[in-house]
């Protein structure tokens, strides 16, 4: 990538900052610093040795943004594997939550890799994140590790159930993976006649939508339906799916913009609209909804945690408003922005233009969405195969 590309992608981040940016209170730099920022990062990107410590220094400065709604992805060169297990803080230590390693099960904690604790190398890639919330932060790490070691032949320091430490080299085999594999919603009937369940694992695609809505359909009779979400990032927002389960008015968040006009056309003259004091923005409190095509009046349980982000957050936000659903889990990523964006020579950029507020005006970004029952996995539970969170869901679907 020459200089002249360089130059024009720095310039488009900085405009793009500049106009759009909607999260300066949780920015590591105020606005009024952005043009010191920008020469200092100017300067970096011109000299980078090479389109990968470009690409690097370009993410550094979006994690500054602090916003996990504002990014940067490298089509051509972000394609190094992950750590092929999961880890989340559990008790005493970094422990296993999903893993792709024979040698690694759930419930094990990873002590070390290549001699340095889960936290020392969060804190080494911690430039590159822009999550501010601490329980996003701690997921996303782990993505970005490969972007200073690739974890082929990474040596990991691993306690087992019983105590037990052992000394694994990470395999090559990534393809123990199944790339094959295509997730899609999926349905069942927990107890039959009563009790439906849908997990749907994204809404990046509209089939993860529509089959949602025909297994709502297929439960339309049933006591309760149990609505999994804990592994949805987001994608887009499911409108027709909640009008499917809703059957009272509700509504929409309360949004905040430095940009007046973008606000204003996003939401097309509708809700309470007025414009700061100071000219820096404008803020949107939404008008109510009346339920439309509701095709299901039982009891609405949904399951939900930290990996639960951005549209399926949007899913949850209004049942958790109205009190038309019980959630059940831990609280939510607490991250949406309908990112700006723009693409060049391969490189993906967003900026993060809408910050959000519960309708009532309650914080949320970087706080998510709290639970009305709290539950968490323990080690235990990982090694037994339980999932304790489904359990309470169930118990709840049945009372």
């Amino acid at each position: 990538m020459d200089i002249t590309e360089r130059a024009w992608i720095i310039g488009k981040l900085y405009t793009t900052i500049a106009e759009y940016f909607a999260h300066w209170q949780d920015a590591d730099f105020t606005r009024d610093q952005l043009d010191d920022i920008y020469k200092s990062y100017l300067n970096e990107c011109l000299l980078a040795d090479g389109r990968q410590a470009f690409v690097s220094v370009l993410k550094r400065w979006i994690g500054q943004l602090n916003n996990a709604h504002s990014w940067c992805h490298d089509k051509r060169g972000d394609s190094a594997p992950s750590l092929g297990f999961k880890l989340e803080r559990i008790q005493d230590g970094w422990v296993v939550v999903s893993s792709y390693l024979d040698e690694v099960v759930p419930g094990d904690v990873i002590e070390t890799m290549d001699g340095r604790s889960p936290q020392e190398w969060m804190d080494i890639v911690a430039p590159f994140l822009s999550a501010r919330s601490q329980k996003f932060r701690e997921s996303q790490w782990q993505n970005m590790v490969s972007a200073v070691r690739d974890a082929h032949d990474m040596q990991l320091k691993v306690r087992t159930r019983n105590g037990r430490i052992k000394h694994i080299t990470h395999p090559s085999g990534y393809a123990r993976i199944d790339t094959t594999s295509v997730q899609c919603t999926e349905g069942r009937w927990l107890t039959d006649g009563a009790v439906g369940y849908i997990r749907i694992p994204s809404f990046n695609q509209p089939n993860f939508e529509e089959t949602a809505l025909h297994y709502v359909k297929k439960f339309s009779e049933a006591k309760s339906i149990i609505i999994d979400l804990r592994s949805n990032a987001g994608g887009a927002t499911p409108g027709h799916l909640i009008d499917a389960l809703m059957e009272r008015k509700y509504r929409w968040w309360t949004e905040t913009s430095p940009n007046i006009g973008h606000l204003w056309r996003r939401h097309q003259g509708n809700g309470k609209f007025s414009i700061f004091e100071d000219g820096s923005g404008a803020r949107c409190e939404s008008d109510w909804t009346d339920p439309s095509v509701s095709v299901f009046e039982g009891k609405v349980i949904i399951v939900a945690g930290r990996y639960t982000g951005s549209a399926a957050e949007d899913f949850i936000m209004p049942f958790k408003d109205t009190k038309r659903g019980v959630f059940i889990g831990e609280s939510t990523g607490g991250s949406t922005g309908q990112p700006v964006f723009f693409e060049h020579d391969g490189v993906s950029v967003g900026v993060g233009s809408i910050r959000a507020y519960l309708p009532d005006g309650t914080p949320f970004e970087g706080v998510g969405i709290l639970p009305d029952v709290y539950v968490r996995q323990s080690r235990d539970d990982l090694y037994q195969g339980r999932d304790v969170v489904l359990e309470r869901a169930i118990e709840e679907a049945a009372g």
